[in-house]
């Protein structure tokens, strides 16, 4: 999949879940994480880049491969996009940490499975039990009209 694809793929998963914090898998390039507020990404782009395709960011247009590269100028690079990327999307994260989710154990006293739990809470109905998260406040990320897309 094209990054083109990908990143579209990611704006419509953004669209369905946000605020929620969310990892870029695999999201490593510049483009990708600029894109989108990601709460955090990982992917093998400073490695391979250089090393298989020849592609440095830190030098520009440079064809030197191999395993045996020295990465820290392409670790540094990558360290910057990462504060370029916390700057860009800071009232993004600032919202995240706002909305902590609050998780609590739900309970059906009507359904079939969870024996122990119905001896444990003296029924003789054996309830399921399910975590539930409710968020303080739900708003949802419109990557289609973010003033930064």
């Amino acid at each position: 999949m094209g990054y083109r694809k990908k990143d579209d793929w990611a704006k419509q998963c953004f669209a369905r879940v946000w605020p929620c914090k969310i990892h870029g898998f695999g999201f490593g390039g510049e483009k990708s994480i600029m894109a989108l507020p990601w709460h955090s990404v990982d992917a093998t782009n400073w490695e391979i880049g250089p090393c298989k395709f020849g592609r440095w960011n830190s030098f520009g247009h440079m064809s030197v491969r191999g395993s045996q590269q020295d990465l820290r100028a392409e670790v540094q690079w990558y360290l910057r996009l990462e504060d370029r990327a916390r700057t860009k999307w800071k009232k993004q994260m600032m919202e995240l940490d706002s909305i902590a989710p609050t998780v609590r154990l739900a309970l059906d006293a009507g359904a079939a499975s969870g024996q122990h739990a119905a001896i444990a809470f003296g029924s003789s109905v054996p309830p399921t039990l399910r975590l539930a998260t409710q968020a303080k406040e739900v708003k949802r990320f419109n990557a289609l009209n973010h003033p930064d897309l």
